[in-house]
């Protein structure tokens, strides 16, 4: 799989249980931005999120199947549909990881990192 767009929420996905965002997300995801892939957060509990990635997507030409999402909530089930890979986190409820086609880690155990180091980098 090859990835252009790397799509995340940030409460429950980046953001640990205490508000921190660790070192090594910051590197990993730093890393992706030097490879060229563009880190998108969507974020917003009245958002509609797959709405914003297609157009985000449209806007840079980058396909659906070039683009992974990660979420934990329900507000991210669109989201992680409309992504070529859907990785519901480890800490996301199960109704969205039985949508996902992936369950990384929890948040406070770096899976998003883990993901991206795993299968980008």
């Amino acid at each position: 799989m090859s990835i252009k767009m790397l799509v995340t929420d940030l409460d429950g996905t980046l953001l640990r249980t205490d508000f921190s965002i660790s070192e090594r997300t910051k590197k990993s995801l730093a890393d992706c931005r030097a490879k060229g892939i563009k880190v998108v957060y969507a974020t917003g509990r009245e958002a509609t999120k797959s709405k914003a990635l297609h157009e985000i997507a449209n806007f840079w030409k980058i396909a659906q199947t070039e683009i992974v999402a990660f979420g934990d909530d329900i507000n991210d089930i669109d989201l992680l549909a409309y992504a070529g890979m859907g990785v519901a986190m480890g800490n996301a409820l199960n109704v969205v990881k039985a949508d996902a086609n992936y369950v990384c880690g929890t948040s406070d155990d770096d899976g998003v990192v883990k993901w991206i180091e795993e299968n980008v980098l």
